[in-house]
């Protein structure tokens, strides 16, 4: 990878439009912002790609339109529509009509500018959504620090001296189990990619079991050809003549972040949390860690049909997408789903007016997204790291997790510390993955129990006093204590009453 480049969230939006036009990535895109903001802003301008568009209109079963909203795309300057991404219609358990039909998203290029396309098609009868492609970014904090290899870090350095107790699970996993950390389970790296060549990685690779490696065929009819470690999102065969199998690493943030997760236990580099699991490699990112929403949509719904139990997002961006939600949604049920709060070291957008600069972060944001929080070397919240001002209410971040000098791989068997929520979310989707080799049958321990035990069952806590004194007390990840004990409720007495008479009917 190239590190010679600042973190993408670094740069100003004129500065990051211009590296991202400049850089050959095999798979480019315009970069479009809504001007550019003072450093007095309150929230960060939305950013996306330039020239398309996403839509979904609802397919199947009876329709409620008379008007077929195809023939207004083209008078709105829209073409070249392709299929991203269906899901059921939700009906929330009430009658309805459309309760047996597909809502259809589509991605297309756009002549006119992106926004006032997107208000205008919202508009159009059988359109049910209308938004940009978003762009999210990778959160990382500052470049890697290259450093030799760290063969006992994980069981020596600070994961266990801040109460993680990373070496007391494994045993205890390894007791359930009788097996490695993570055995059995595949977890989804939704990143640049990974180098899954490098000598602590390709022991941990899944491997697409359907597919022959190399031989230019989609032999198991996924509509992808040579998907034997992943694919690659970004890839347009229809364009720039990419095979879609090939998730390589060209940014060394994915490499990075998989390696946190499931770096071999064999002697060459160091060891994952969850050493047992296997990667499954979906390069959504670009290069310059810029992730187009289109592209992460085609992610999640490849890591659901191959069968990954855990998907974890080291990336986001202040944009809620429609597109996205109903992709993670669908998800849900069938995968826990891991994110990183954000490295602008600001509270959620519910603090008080004493903030100026304040924002929610998605997709760690969502309820059934677990929203990481990065803790530095001394088990305090990570000076970088976003946080949560308010539990339970608006963006929501759950737990906090190592994201300080976090050891890993990087591309061509390199390794380095890297600092970032980015480091951090790894963390916990290597518990997850853990936690779901102990917790096996999804029928009895679905995804809302993994969640709960990363988040809840811990008794180790982060506190963090902001800037007007007042205190937050977070989770913080502990791998035993997720696995050994169960959540306990928060009770406490807010009125009391004396009353005498036992009779509590409203007549006396």
């Amino acid at each position: 990878g190239d590190f010679s480049q600042r973190d993408v969230n670094a740069y100003t939006p004129t500065e990051a439009k211009n590296l991202i036009q400049s850089t050959d990535t095999g798979h480019t895109y315009d970069v479009d912002f809504d001007g550019d903001k003072d450093e007095e802003s309150q929230e960060k301008t939305p950013e996306f790609v330039d020239g398309e568009i996403l839509y979904a209109k609802t397919e199947g079963g009876i329709s409620l339109f008379s008007a077929n909203p195809d023939d207004e795309l083209e008078n709105l300057g829209i073409s070249e529509p392709e299929k991203i991404y269906e899901s059921t219609e939700k009906s929330d358990g009430k009658i309805s009509l459309l309760s047996n039909t597909k809502k259809v998203w589509y991605k297309a290029k756009v002549s006119g500018d992106v926004q006032e396309t997107v208000d205008k098609l919202k508009k159009v009868d059988g359109i049910t959504e209308a938004e940009p492609n978003y762009i999210y970014h990778t959160s990382s904090e500052g470049l890697p620090e290259e450093t030799e290899r760290d063969f006992n870090w994980f069981m020596t350095n600070s994961l266990d001296k801040l109460g993680m107790s990373a070496f007391s699970g494994w045993n205890e996993s390894y007791k359930r189990t009788n097996a490695a950390p993570g055995a059995g389970t595949v977890v989804a790296v939704i990143d640049t990619g990974v180098d899954y060549t490098h000598e602590d990685l390709a022991p941990s690779m899944w491997t697409n079991s359907g597919e022959i490696p190399g031989n230019g065929i989609d032999d198991d009819g996924n509509g992808y050809i040579d998907d034997y470690y992943g694919i690659d999102a970004t890839a347009n065969p229809k364009y720039d003549g990419k095979i879609a199998g090939d998730p390589m690493d060209n940014n060394g943030h994915g490499t990075h972040v998989s390696g946190i997760i499931a770096m071999a236990k064999n002697g060459k580099g160091g060891a994952g949390i969850a050493y047992g699991a296997k990667i499954m490699a979906i390069k959504a990112g670009q290069s310059t860690g810029s992730l187009a929403n289109s592209d992460i949509v085609t992610a999640i719904k490849y890591a659901v049909s191959m069968g990954a139990d855990v998907i974890n997002m080291s990336f986001g961006g202040t944009s809620q997408s429609a597109i996205l939600k109903e992709a993670l949604e669908d998800a849900f049920p069938n995968c826990v789903l891991v994110a990183a709060a954000g490295n602008d070291g600001l509270p959620t957008t519910d603090a008080p007016p004493e903030f100026l600069k304040k924002e929610d972060i998605y997709p760690a944001g969502y309820s059934f997204v677990l929203g990481v929080m990065a803790t530095d070397q001394n088990g305090d919240l990570a000076a970088f790291s976003n946080w949560d001002y308010t539990k339970d209410a608006n963006a929501e971040y759950e737990l906090a997790a190592p994201g300080q000098r976090v050891y890993s791989a990087l591309p061509g068997n390199r390794y380095a510390y890297w600092n970032g929520t980015s480091m951090a979310a790894p963390c916990v989707s290597a518990a997850a993955a853990v936690l779901r080799a102990c917790y096996p049958d999804e029928n009895e321990y679905n995804s809302r129990f993994i969640m709960g035990q990363l988040a809840s069952a811990t008794e180790s806590k982060t506190t963090y006093i902001d800037k007007t004194g007042f205190s937050h007390n977070y989770s913080r990840l502990n791998l035993y204590d997720s696995i050994t004990k169960l959540p306990k409720p928060h009770l406490s007495v807010t009125e009391t009453f004396a009353l005498d008479n036992t009779d509590l009917s409203d007549e006396n």
